[in-house]
């Protein structure tokens, strides 16, 4: 901004004294003055106006990789990133912002760019940055675009990480720690800086986020004894993120059918298995019967731990592995590859040949680490073949949330036998939300029969679970963090 309003400034100066010397002043002494002052105003002009030019001129030298568009509203410019052929439609623009659609294979994207603000897009999904664009202001009236192909870049340059690490060496704490000072309870974790947007801030070393609670502390770390005591001057010398939260870390456990997006990267998935589903529009996710309030914000690293499957744009099926159920009806399926036996099946152009398998009872939700309050409601339209079931129903089943098994009613001793086994059970292992397995069945039986929790015993720590849990801790005189510590397990023992 600096250089064009020097550049600006010059150039109006220049006229200025040119005009006075011309046409205002008479007198040679005058004249010869004026004629000076033009001289030298014409010469820093020369050196320091045409400043932006030379420095546009030394980036696109040493970027190949860099395509300029001086374009107008509602022009269609041709981009090719990586392989792919993408147009770019300038929407609207003003000085400080412009709004571009870009639209290339069976995608389209709606982006905002802020005037001198970079931003990395990863547009086929697989949790890379391919592009970087920037807005440059308006040249003749009209708006400029920078972009970058990221793929092109990364063959001759260091990659982000290394440029990251790089500039966070300079931090005056350790990026990947935690901290706290001596005098607070406040919990923080030192990582590199953010921008608004959730990218990358290269221009500051580091900065800090506090855990909001618990949960989020263990899936990064495993122990109190990880937060490092430094003193407050040395804590409030590392910035505030502008981000202001930690999502889950990379040891979370989403489950199968959990949505989530990484704060970097605006693309939402659907999780299967070890693997990652983009969404690939608002379009697909609310015709395919997803819920926004279902997308959980999480780590790149932890995003990072599934490998890329097929990008979901088919707005009629699902991928292989995801629950559903019909309206009216109280059976669960999961969507399952069909075996190369079965004559006839469902098939999908995006996911092949595919069937239903009932699920019989939660035990099976549980060792698939299925979530059950991620179960989608499908139209009648959407139809698959059979394909048998999944698991044995055993006696001792808990039910999961809308799941409804048919049973013969067990002699009351059985069910006595079931209470004493419930509550002789010891808990020895810390829980939180995102844990699994019998273990958490026996917390929500030992909830459910000291009065506090009324919700479904599924085996999964969700919310409801740690409302109960909280609710006990406050019944007990202890801070309400929603986790079964040492002092939370000994009530549970102890009742």
């Amino acid at each position: 901004m600096r250089k064009y309003f020097l550049c600006y400034t010059m150039k109006i100066v220049f006229l200025f004294f040119y005009m006075i010397q011309e046409q205002y002043i008479q007198g040679k002494g005058i004249v010869r003055i004026g004629f000076l002052f033009s001289f030298i105003l014409l010469a820093l002009f020369i050196v320091f106006g045409q400043t932006h030019f030379v420095y546009a001129a030394a980036q696109a030298a040493t970027d190949d990789s860099a395509t300029t568009f001086f374009t107008a509203i509602g022009r269609t410019n041709n981009l090719t990133i990586g392989s792919v052929h993408y147009s770019v439609v300038v929407d609207t623009a003003n000085y400080s912002r412009v709004t571009i659609t870009l639209a290339g294979g069976t995608h389209t994207f709606k982006y905002t760019l802020y005037r001198g603000v970079e931003k990395d897009i990863d547009l086929n999904g697989d949790g890379s940055n391919d592009v970087q664009m920037f807005y440059d202001g308006f040249y003749n009236g009209g708006p400029k675009l920078d972009f970058v192909d990221l793929l092109a870049k990364q063959a001759t340059t260091t990659t982000t990480t290394t440029i990251i690490k790089t500039t966070a060496s300079n931090c005056s704490l350790t990026v990947g720690k935690v901290y706290k000072s001596a005098n607070s309870s406040a919990v923080y974790y030192v990582d590199v800086a953010h921008n608004s947007d959730g990218t990358i801030n290269t221009k500051i070393a580091c900065a800090k986020r506090p855990f909001d609670n618990s949960h989020v502390f263990f899936t990064y770390f495993s122990s109190w004894n990880d937060v490092q005591k430094v003193s407050a001057d040395l804590l409030d010398s590392v910035s505030n993120d502008v981000l202001g939260f930690m999502p889950w870390g990379p040891k979370y456990t989403p489950g199968n059918g959990s949505l989530v997006k990484a704060v970097s990267n605006p693309h939402v998935y659907v999780l299967l298995g070890n693997k990652k589903y983009w969404i690939s529009s608002g379009a697909v996710l609310n015709a395919l019967h997803y819920s926004f309030h279902w997308i959980e914000d999480v780590s790149p690293e932890l995003l990072g731990q599934y490998t890329t499957g097929t990008a979901m744009s088919n707005m009629t099926y699902h991928p292989n592995g995801t629950l559903i159920k019909y309206a009216g009806s109280p059976k669960v399926y999961v969507l399952a590859p069909a075996s190369t036996t079965t004559i006839q099946t469902t098939t999908t152009d995006s996911y092949g040949r595919q069937v239903k398998k009932y699920i019989s009872n939660s035990d099976v939700l549980i060792s698939r680490n299925d979530r059950a309050d991620r179960i989608i409601t499908v139209s009648s339209s959407e139809e698959y073949t059979d394909g048998g079931d999944v698991g044995v129903l055993k006696k001792d089943d808990i039910h999961a949330k809308d799941i409804k098994v048919e049973k013969e009613k067990e002699p009351v001793k059985e069910k006595e036998k079931e209470s004493v086994k419930a509550s002789v059970f010891k808990f020895v292992k810390q829980l939180s939300v995102g844990d699994s397995g019998k273990v958490v069945t026996n917390l929500q039986n030992k909830l459910t029969r000291l009065g506090i929790y009324s919700g479904p015993v599924t085996g999964y720590f969700g919310k409801e679970t740690k409302k109960a849990v909280d609710d006990l801790q406050k019944d007990h005189g202890l801070e309400r963090v929603g986790v079964v510590g040492p002092q939370t397990r000994k009530i549970l023992n102890d009742n």
